[in-house]
């Protein structure tokens, strides 16, 4: 399975998850898809943690030796407690109850759909100097500055250059491609000769698969000589 946080990292805890692994696999083998050999091999190694574990705790006999010989038991207890549950997750007729048994990560067999993204960005021209203007898009109603909204890979800039007496842009069909951004601030190139005009600004999000969000309200900017 691919989380394999449900071992526990601290010794003590590890130990106590084993044990509880192990009866129940020694208890009924084949109810969660292994053999009877299999769980008395685990069972050996387990025994075999918890010995060298006690060993290792006591102040009287924790050597380096001590602690070396458990950490070495620990990694092979591992090692055949993720491939007992690979086993048991692959089996067809064990349930989730039994996985949760085992204390085992349950896996998701539906994954919920990301979907494109819902969240309307704010967008806000910050300065225009030279041949560049400065955008800087973050999600609509955002207090913590976050680059991104939830659910979003980046997002998609359009813009128009257009004379101060034209109108606004509606779309981003009658813009131009201004980039993807993957960051809070964004930089987009300006043409020479188009000191005076108007520049104006949406963005999208787009998901990691390239669904796109709601358009931004178009911001505008005077472009400075």
């Amino acid at each position: 399975m691919a989380n394999k946080d449900y071992l526990p990292a601290r010794d003590a805890l590890l130990l106590m998850f084993l044990l509880n692994m192990s009866a129940r696999l020694t208890a009924t083998p084949t109810a969660y898809g292994i053999t009877a050999a299999q769980a008395s091999a685990f069972a050996a190694l387990v025994a075999d943690f918890e010995t060298r574990l006690g060993t290792a705790s006591d102040p009287l006999t924790r050597t380096k030796v001590s602690v070396q010989l458990k950490n070495t038991s620990r990694t092979a207890v591992k090692s055949a407690a993720r491939a007992l549950a690979r086993q048991v997750n692959a089996d067809p007729d064990t349930t989730d109850g039994q996985r949760v048994e085992l204390g085992l990560t349950v896996p998701d067999s539906e994954p919920t759909p990301a979907g494109a993204p819902t969240n309307q960005p704010d967008v806000v021209i910050e300065g225009t100097s030279g041949l560049q203007a400065l955008v800087r898009i973050t999600p609509g109603g955002s207090t913590n500055g976050r680059a991104r909204a939830p659910g979003s890979a980046g997002s998609q800039i359009s813009y128009a250059i257009r004379p101060m007496t034209d109108p606004a842009p509606t779309s981003p069909a009658e813009c131009q491609p201004g980039g993807l951004a993957t960051r809070t601030t964004h930089v987009l190139p300006i043409p020479p000769g188009s000191a005076g005009k108007v520049l104006w600004v949406m963005a999208q999000w787009y998901s990691v698969k390239g669904e796109l969000g709601p358009v931004s309200n178009a911001a505008a900017a005077l472009i400075a000589a």
